[in-house]
């Protein structure tokens, strides 16, 4: 009888103390409901997952989209998910890499401000691994805010977004230069 009151105490303690931490979870996306799927396609070519649509965001696959880019994708729990281009190896800056001032294009939202301390090439390939990033993201937005109810926050992130990928493909052109 005293190891059933024990267990049942027990059992009461780890119940209770379990719903204490509940609230937590409400403020993710888990138990949310999807409000719609849509395929994703890259450079003309479907992926075999779909994004979701939960609470007017798009939420995409990472290892799906990280691969079709050619990109190794990594998890580790305390660092997160990391994308690098695929045999990306670090390679030592040499003391005569060239370099621009920094570039600030300022918009209605934020500034692109492009590292004067890389080496142009460097500059160069973040600016279109940005690009490349923005031109996947928009049409999904795109496609979303056209299939879902008005949305005014995804329309204005539209919008701000189309004139930031226009800014850095300026950047990118003066740069190449």
């Amino acid at each position: 009888m005293k190891k059933f009151i024990l267990g049942l105490l027990v059992g009461v303690s780890i119940t209770a103390a379990g719903s204490v931490y509940a609230d937590d979870i409400v403020d993710s996306i888990v138990g949310k409901t999807i409000q719609g799927q849509f395929p994703v396609k890259i450079s003309g070519k479907s992926l075999d997952t779909q994004a979701a649509v939960i609470d007017g965001t798009s939420y995409l696959p990472v290892r799906a989209i990280g691969e079709a880019l050619n990109m190794d994708v990594s998890f580790n729990s305390d660092l997160g998910i990391e994308l690098k281009p695929k045999g990306a190896t670090t390679v030592p800056e040499s003391p005569q890499a060239t370099s621009v001032p920094a570039q600030p294009i300022t918009g209605p939202t934020e500034d692109i401000l492009v590292d004067p301390n890389l080496p142009v090439d460097k500059q160069i390939s973040y600016l279109q691994s940005e690009i490349k990033s923005l031109e996947i993201t928009l049409p999904i937005s795109k496609y979303t805010f056209e299939h879902s109810q008005s949305n005014k926050e995804l329309e204005e992130s539209i919008t701000r977004d189309e004139k930031r990928l226009a800014a850095m493909k300026a950047l990118l052109e003066q740069l190449q230069k």
